[in-house]
């Protein structure tokens, strides 16, 4: 069972135009539902982390307050007077007892009271700006905060009597809530409030079916979380909502036994992208491939490639588009250059671009992706077929401590841009430290804002998660780490944007 340690929240207590927390949200890649998720990476090892979007917000009105307004009246105090629930003649809105509050109805009934998009900063409401518009992309977004607002911070500890270094690690939303699974020997599942910025519930999944190291997580549509991973061999299960397995390690098509890296939901089932080399002199070969299948493991296509007599080819990272494909990034390591092919949910490959750079992760929005050279921090944006619309060397951001930064990921908004998050250590051996979180908003390759966290007991740590809210107000990013003694710290920040 988890212990929680220590938790430091922000819990937003404001409501921005609708009288609540506004509602989550996220980027588009290892998801089903709200939200969308990137791809985190090591800058001196293989791994294979990921960004992705939250739960599902309504936000076609984003300035309505909830009010009781003309045609949508409510009887609940009786009597003809404002204040009674009821909209009468003369009356633009009613809430009754809550005439007067943020969000609501004026307590003279004669419009609304103080809310987000009034153009006034409510400053005691939890508002940080308000320049009375719904335009989410300038310096005051759609629920009144100043991107770059540090929200809140969610830390757990989880106690075990094995390795709890984390291998990979995944955001999606499953279960009705934004879910980061942490893989290795030991595999947890950490369930995460995004209203209450805290923890729902951390889990470890049951014994015998971990996931190491984890290669994608994904929510399918009935119900049951799918991870997969694995070095020596391929590792794929599904669980129930107890975390037990109902299905898993299956006769999967391929010349070996490496590894997944990464798993895309579709109707019914799930793609899966996966690779294998061999290296042994006189028996080299190289092989990426993807597969399809339902929700129960039965397989429905494979397209596989195989290159006899080269181990140059390495498939890097797999990620869900918001068009129900998905794309593959290979790289070839002697010819310097990367590939991408993407994938419809028939196993059709739709097209395949060869990109003049090496790169190593992919993060995916609602209208494009992102594929990311961890050398030079340069990010190369898509749309989603593929089409190259921009390349840009992100700016680093000043860390605070001057210690290691050894963990980054990414992430994309609808509009194109880049949120970046990194992770750094206070210890080059990485057993004594602390960890400092930072985000990051871009325009291009400039930095626009920075925000970084406080300084958190752990280390050792595992690959970084950004997942990035459907309706856009708020990105979160999550780490684990281990400090040498038999515990996995869980860490993870909520920031504007």
């Amino acid at each position: 069972m988890k212990q929680s340690v220590l938790m430091l929240s922000t819990i937003l207590s404001f409501s921005c135009g609708d009288g609540g927390v506004p509602a989550q949200g996220g980027a588009t890649g290892d998801t089903t539902g709200a939200g969308t998720s990137s791809s985190g990476d090591v800058s001196s090892e293989e791994s294979s982390g990921d960004i992705s979007q939250g739960a599902s917000a309504d936000t076609s009105n984003l300035l309505d307050t909830g009010a009781t307004t003309e045609g949508n009246s409510s009887a609940e105090t009786g009597g003809s007077a404002c204040g009674n629930g009821r909209l009468e003649d003369g009356e633009k809105c009613d809430d009754g007892r809550d005439n007067g509050e943020y969000g609501a109805c004026a307590s003279d009934c004669n419009g609304l009271a103080a809310h987000c998009g009034d153009g006034v900063t409510d400053l005691v409401d939890g508002e940080t700006c308000d320049d009375g518009n719904a335009n989410g992309t300038d310096e005051c977004n759609i629920v009144c905060q100043t991107p770059g607002t540090l929200l809140g911070e969610v830390y757990e500890v989880f106690p075990t009597d094995l390795s709890p270094q984390a291998s990979g690690i995944r955001a999606t939303y499953w279960n009705g809530h934004l879910t980061y699974v942490l893989g290795g020997s030991l595999t947890t599942v950490w369930e995460i409030d995004t209203e209450m910025v805290s923890t729902i519930d951390l889990r470890e999944v049951a014994a015998g079916a971990y996931v190491w190291p984890l290669g994608g997580a994904i929510a399918l549509d009935d119900g049951n979380l799918l991870l997969g991973g694995g070095l020596s061999s391929r590792t794929i299960y599904a669980f129930d909502d107890t975390l037990t397995p109902v299905w898993g390690n299956l006769d999967l098509p391929g010349p070996g036994n490496d590894g997944v890296v990464g798993l895309a939901p579709t109707l019914g089932g799930f793609m899966m992208g996966a690779r294998d080399r061999n290296t042994t002199f006189g028996y080299e070969y190289s092989s990426y491939w993807a597969i399809g299948g339902t929700n129960t493991g039965a397989l429905q296509w494979e397209s596989i490639e195989t290159l006899d007599g080269y181990d140059g080819i390495y498939a890097r990272d797999f990620r869900g588009l918001s068009n129900d494909q998905a794309v593959l990034l290979i790289t070839d390591s002697a010819a310097g250059e990367s590939r991408l092919r993407i994938y419809d949910e028939d196993g059709s490959v739709i097209t395949t671009e060869v990109l003049g750079a090496s790169y190593r992760t992919l993060c995916v929005g609602d209208n494009g992706f992102h594929a990311r050279r961890v050398s030079g921090n340069e990010v190369s944006s898509f749309d989603n077929s593929g089409n190259q619309l921009w390349s840009a060397t992100l700016e680093m951001p000043t860390f605070a401590v001057g210690g290691i930064v050894a963990r980054s990921a990414c992430g994309v908004r609808s509009n194109g841009s880049s949120i970046m998050g990194y992770a750094e250590s206070t210890d080059d051996t990485r057993q004594n430290g602390q960890v400092r979180l930072y985000v990051a908003g871009y325009d291009g390759g400039d930095i626009q804002w920075v925000t970084q966290s406080p300084l958190m007991p752990g280390d050792g740590f595992s690959d970084l998660a950004v997942f990035v809210e459907e309706d856009e107000s708020r990105v979160w990013v999550a780490t684990g780490s281990n400090d040498g003694t038999g515990q996995r710290y869980h860490y993870a920040i909520a920031v504007a944007i």
